[in-house]
């Protein structure tokens, strides 16, 4: 797992304003014999955010400028606006964010889909965008010549 800062997530639940991509994961509550300290008291002790995502274009991802990325930006206005740090925990997949944020490592998770499962698992803020899943292919068995030309294979020529 690398670590990579300043990064953002966001909490609505816990009080914090609600302005996530994709959907948010919050930190399922522990039981102890303590009183329940609330999870935005306690990130304003530790003075850092902890987000938990995956490297993906629509998520978190590092570009020529730095990190960049819907919930990057989002997480890192966020933790500005409440005056704290953020780190950003990047895991292998959605699984191991779900993980972080079950166990305490991470206060947020970004980028999870909303599933049975992940429902069951934590909490989830409602969705502020969706994405649809989509095949993109080569067509490598058209029949045209390829290149410029009468009658080559183009992007509006038809695979066959």
């Amino acid at each position: 797992m690398k670590l990579h800062w300043p990064s953002p997530l966001l909490l609505k639940r816990a009080g914090l304003p609600a302005a996530v991509g994709g959907c948010l994961l919050l930190l399922a509550p522990l039981s102890t014999c303590s009183p329940k300290v609330p999870l935005l008291q306690r990130v304003e002790t530790l003075g850092v955010l902890r987000v938990a995502t995956f490297n993906s274009p629509t998520t978190y991802y590092v570009g020529p400028t730095g990190p960049v990325g819907f919930e990057h930006d989002l997480t890192r206005e966020l933790a500005e606006s409440l005056g704290l740090k953020l780190e950003i925990l990047i895991a292998e997949d959605e699984s191991e964010v779900l993980d972080l944020v079950l166990t305490g490592r991470a206060h947020l998770g970004a980028g999870l889909s909303m599933t049975p499962t992940t429902e069951a698992a934590a909490s989830f803020t409602p969705p502020l965008r969706s994405t649809a899943l989509q095949l993109v292919y080569r067509c490598s068995w058209c029949t045209a010549p390829a290149g410029p030309g009468p009658g080559a294979c183009t992007s509006s020529t038809r695979c066959r």
